[in-house]
């Protein structure tokens, strides 16, 4: 059971506009296209890229959500060079952000499609939730409160135990990178991060003002 008594409340910080080379990968089945023009809105100048040429270049990478692990797994494995050219950038002190399958797929395996290769490059495996949820509905689809543990760069300005949006049936339960949780019948990890690679459940980006206070938080890390 998640314990309220240690939350902590923040006003909104405000925001610095960041002059960074922001990215956002442009896989076809997932939301890239939206996201980038929540971000332009928001006065960022962002790029949808595809390319291991493209990544290099970047100062931030942001993996959206939506879709099939494997199709998204087939779909970089397609692209020459692409899977080793993230991973190098994950590895390289840069910042990364997964969205909801953009996490899974920065994790070990995912139950969703065994045979998807995922990136592996944080500690986790992504389980179905309908093994361990009987009381809910499944997907898990709307608001719900964000638990985080610690003080954290991507949670600054944002109370704890605020509401972000989710929508999924696929999640992960343990690891040593998470840095939030999220009650829906049981706990589950809404947030990882290690050391430049972060990964939320959640959708930023429907998110309203704190979603959209976190990805300020991200985009000037």
């Amino acid at each position: 059971m998640i314990e309220k008594s240690v939350v902590k409340s923040s006003k909104t910080g405000s925001r610095k506009i960041s002059k960074q080379n922001l990215g956002i990968l442009g896989l076809k089945s997932s939301n890239a296209v939206a996201l980038n023009s929540v971000l332009q809105n928001l006065e960022y100048s962002t790029n949808i890229v595809m390319k291991a040429n493209q990544i290099r270049s970047l100062s931030h990478l942001i993996i959206p959500g939506i879709g099939f692990i494997k199709s998204i797994t087939d779909e970089i494995s397609a692209e020459t060079l692409l899977s080793e050219e993230i991973k190098n950038f994950s590895m390289s002190g840069k910042p990364v952000l997964g969205i909801c399958l953009g996490m899974h797929l920065l994790g070990m395996a995912s139950e969703e499609e065994p045979s998807a290769k995922c990136l592996k490059v944080l500690n986790y495996n992504t389980v179905d939730m309908q093994r361990i949820i009987k009381s809910q509905v499944l997907p898990h689809i709307g608001w719900n409160q964000v638990y985080f543990e610690d003080e954290n760069d991507i949670f600054k300005s944002i109370p704890n135990y605020s509401d972000f949006y989710f929508s999924h049936s696929f999640g992960v339960l343990e690891s040593i990178n998470k840095i939030a949780l999220t009650k829906y019948e049981t706990n589950f990890i809404s947030a990882v991060r290690k050391d430049n690679v972060f990964g939320v459940q959640f959708h930023p980006e429907r998110s309203q003002s704190v979603g959209i206070q976190l990805l300020h938080n991200f985009l000037n890390i």
